[in-house]
């Protein structure tokens, strides 16, 4: 427990993992256990657990599958690019899950820090702003009402709030271009083959569902047309 483990090809555990909040396993490609739990796994393939996923962040860039007649999902975060498919999801105790979909999860967590970066950005300029007034408001508001020594400092703010700015507009047009592909979801679903317990949160894109009620045997898409996320009945797999 603990570890940090970066594979390129497959994993698979016989038992299984549990990494804590400070570890982590990284896949190049499919990830094969029996469970997960407390633990952070990033796969570039498939994650497939023959039995339970236990408030974990799972991330794939194919499926999320824990289907076998005796597994279940309970809390934590799965995000997975194809779609996921589970016996159940959530349970009575009310733990909740939030389940991601149709996104490769680099480009959700690229998408994340630039619009995080932008904040601070938005702030620091803002700051600069308001220093700018300070030192202009003695004297009119006219920069050219500056006494010389206080000039350079002033033309230094101004470079500053260019550079935030530049710096800003490309942010923006980066964060705009990964929601694109993350609002892009394609054929990805959800299918519950036993029980949603209620109050897990199932996104496609930004489009949100909140599961209410228990809902048996079910499938979730993402509706191109309304932009709003399908509940149907669900498939019979074995």
């Amino acid at each position: 427990t603990g570890d940090k483990v970066k594979v390129e090809g497959n994993v698979t555990c016989e038992g299984g993992i549990i990494t804590r909040e400070s570890g982590f396993l990284h896949a190049g490609k499919e990830v094969r256990a029996r469970f997960i739990e407390n633990s952070t796994v990033k796969a570039g393939g498939a994650v497939r657990v023959e039995r339970a996923i236990l408030n974990s962040r799972v991330y794939a860039n194919e499926s999320i599958e824990a289907y076998s007649p005796r597994s279940f999902v309970i809390g934590g975060v799965l995000l997975a690019r194809c779609g996921l498919c589970v016996r159940h999801l959530g349970n009575d105790a009310g733990a909740r899950s939030l389940v991601q979909l149709g996104a490769d999860w680099r480009d959700l967590e690229l998408y994340l820090e630039t619009s995080a970066r932008q904040r601070l950005l938005r702030d620091e300029a803002q700051k600069v702003d308001l220093e700018i007034q300070r030192v202009l408001k003695p004297h009119g508001g006219k920069s050219e009402a500056l006494p010389p020594a206080q000039k350079p400092a002033y033309r230094a703010l101004l470079v500053r709030k260019n550079e935030l700015v530049k710096e800003f507009r490309l942010l923006r047009e980066e964060t705009q271009r990964l929601l694109a592909r993350i609002e892009d979801v394609g054929g990805a679903e959800l299918q519950v083959l036993g029980y949603v317990f209620p109050d897990n949160t199932v996104r496609f894109g930004t489009a949100k569902h909140v599961t209410t009620g228990n809902l048996q045997n079910v499938r979730l898409t993402y509706d191109r047309e309304s932009r709003e996320v399908r509940v149907s009945p669900g498939k019979s797999v074995r």
